[in-house]
């Protein structure tokens, strides 16, 4: 009798452990993704992604998981985090507010101000291209201060600083510079931050746009640059 009492005492701790074993619960986010959730430790539910191959590709961590800007928002007790969809930080650091501005990603934080800038200068018609749409780099500025901006590759590396950052767009050539202006002097830069040549400001010609707090804006060119550079010759 005291046999068979021990294995039925067993097999109700068994049968107990299943019930209460956790079930996660999974919602369709679109066609390829999949929040679904998990139980801490101490009982607070938290969320994660999948892909359509069920791979994980954020951690089931986070306080919510929604689909925004082509990409996924997560929050925790850190901040707010926006990553691709295969499961890439697009800034890696988290953020008191992110959203869009003129075609843009702005990460907030407490004190500074991080754009992430589109490489298609506000053509909608790439939209739904994920977050392929918003570009190849960041630029930082030193929010509320003025004191400059540090252009950053896809790989987050800095490739070249100003004081003020234009992103230009020659229509001449389909492609995309970055001019750097400093207090007495202007430097033209390809995408990957090589520099080129000193640019002439007169011979830019700035929009009469604002340049905000976050001292980068995107110009329109039908030229070259080239067609800014610096004079060789000495003026008499």
């Amino acid at each position: 009798m005291k046999k068979f009492f021990n294995l039925a005492v067993i097999a109700l701790t068994a049968a107990v452990f299943v019930s209460c074993e956790y079930k996660s619960a999974e919602t369709p986010l679109n066609n390829e993704l999949t929040r679904f959730t998990a139980k801490t430790d101490d009982g607070t539910i938290v969320y994660g992604v999948k892909n359509s191959s069920g791979q994980e590709v954020i951690p089931a961590r986070f306080e919510s998981v929604s689909l925004y800007a082509g990409g996924i928002l997560v929050n925790d007790n850190a901040g707010f985090w926006l990553y691709t969809p295969d499961g890439n930080l697009m800034y890696d650091s988290p953020s008191e507010d992110i959203f869009e501005e003129n075609g843009d990603l702005i990460f907030q934080t407490y004190c500074e101000r991080y754009r992430l800038v589109s490489a298609e200068n506000g053509n909608t018609k790439n939209s739904d291209k994920s977050i392929d749409f918003y570009g190849r780099y960041y630029a930082f500025s030193q929010d509320g201060y003025g004191l400059g901006c540090t252009v950053y590759n896809k790989d987050g590396k800095p490739i070249l600083y100003g004081g003020r950052i234009i992103y230009l767009f020659s229509q001449a050539e389909d492609k995309y510079y970055f001019i750097a202006l400093n207090e007495r002097s202007a430097t033209a830069y390809d995408e990957n931050g090589n520099e080129l040549f000193p640019i002439d400001v007169k011979k830019l010609q700035l929009p009469a746009a604002e340049w905000y707090d976050i001292s980068v804006e995107k110009v329109i060119t039908q030229n070259k640059p080239e067609a800014f550079k610096v004079s060789n010759h000495k003026q008499r």
